[in-house]
């Protein structure tokens, strides 16, 4: 079996503070020195102002209610790791606050043992089980052969995507074997999955494969009896099937305000020019109290309360 232990890093950890002013909190949060963050020209992903400090980028002066948003790419893990930084705890303490949403999770394992073409062979024959429909690969064309670069597990939209790729390719390091094997989760995903992490990282890593990607030997009339390639348990060792569903959420109050700018402010816009004023928006917010659901005005206690 690989050694999962000490292999498997974050490679890409996104979140959003929900706080328009929180700009300060998050450089307590990273444990980074705001001067060292440069100010660029241009925002990004809906906000107004972008920071950066290698590869770590900050984005705040959005809409109301955007608060301030986080991303920190592979090299920025890195970067982060260099100075000290413990991303796993990093991770865990953004997770018990309310007020804090993980959008983004990668997590990789770097392994110098050679699958993704096995991966593929049994993609091509029809003979494995997954919980995603969408599977696809990359290749790379060379004069005698043709070598697998990437292998995708999910769609680039899933809450979950299993990402399978030729490292060595990557780098143009085409003599050597270094694979590398990603989990990237999102949304409810992340909420299931850091219990597990907290646990035991590595076995939760390898029940994830397990769960969403299994290669068979053949196909048994009940597909789910079928048995594992040796080579993949080989690789996994002892693993189980894990769950991350969730039961859907209650909405929140930002939920409520993103649904209002994504699918009600254009159309209030619209009528704001029409009638050359927004005088008429206090009016139909008044106008309405009434109709409040209870349970939504429990959402406003909840808010006022973090």
């Amino acid at each position: 079996m690989t050694d999962f232990n000490t292999k498997i890093i974050i490679d890409w950890l996104q979140f959003t503070l929900l706080r328009d002013d929180g700009l300060e909190i998050v450089f307590r949060i990273l444990r980074l020195n705001p001067a060292d963050f440069e100010r660029l020209d241009k925002g990004g992903l809906g906000y107004k102002d972008q920071l950066i400090n290698n590869n770590v980028r900050i984005y705040f002066n959005g809409n109301q209610g955007m608060g301030v948003n986080t991303s920190i790419s592979g090299k920025g893990c890195r970067y982060m790791e260099s100075q000290g930084i413990d991303l796993w705890s990093l991770l865990f303490r953004l997770a018990r606050s309310a007020r804090i949403n993980i959008t983004r999770l990668d997590l990789a394992l770097d392994t110098s043992v050679k699958l993704i073409d096995k991966a593929r062979q049994s993609i091509d024959k029809k003979k494995y089980i997954a919980k995603s429909r969408s599977i696809s690969y990359i290749c790379k064309s060379g004069k005698e052969s043709t070598r697998t670069e990437t292998i995708y597990l999910g769609s680039r939209s899933s809450d979950l995507m299993i990402r399978i790729y030729d490292k060595a390719v990557e780098q143009g390091l085409e003599e050597i074997d270094w694979e590398r094997w990603e989990i990237v989760f999102k949304k409810d995903k992340i909420i299931e999955a850091i219990p597990l992490l907290k646990k035991d990282i590595s076995q939760t890593f390898r029940n994830i494969l397990y769960t969403y990607f299994r290669p068979i030997q053949r196909i048994e009339s009940n597909k789910s009896r079928s048995k594992v390639e040796n080579w993949y348990m080989k690789f996994l060792g002892k693993v189980e099937k894990v769950s991350l569903y969730s039961e859907p959420g209650q909405k929140t109050i930002e939920d409520k305000w993103q649904w209002v700018e994504k699918q009600v402010a254009p159309t209030l816009s619209l009528l704001a020019l029409a009638f050359d004023n927004t005088e008429f928006l206090a009016g139909l917010a008044s106008g309405n109290v009434d109709r409040i659901k209870q349970k939504d005005l429990e959402l406003i206690r909840k808010y006022k309360e973090m």
